[in-house]
């Protein structure tokens, strides 16, 4: 998904810096602005591709992202049942 489509979209979500690769959509919700949703898995391969074991990367973004909130504007994240 690129970066652009967010952009015209979802505009003035909060996104992630270097993270547009696990960018999967965007989510919309009665009476709120529409987020960015990011696909974990994805997100995991993004910060492995930057050097951290797979461990590391699944430990980083589960304490720094999907723990994180930054009101309702705040990315949703994507988990798929691996097939």
């Amino acid at each position: 998904m690129s970066r652009d489509f967010v952009d015209q979209n979802a505009e003035g979500a909060i996104v992630f810096a270097g993270c547009d690769y696990a960018i999967v959509g965007y989510a919309e919700r009665p009476g709120m602005e529409r987020v960015v949703v990011y696909d974990w898995s994805k997100l995991i391969d993004v910060f492995s591709a930057q050097g951290m074991t797979i461990n590391e990367a699944i430990e980083w973004v589960d304490c720094n992202i999907a723990c994180l909130w930054a009101g309702e504007r705040t990315p949703v994240l994507l988990f798929k049942e691996e097939e």
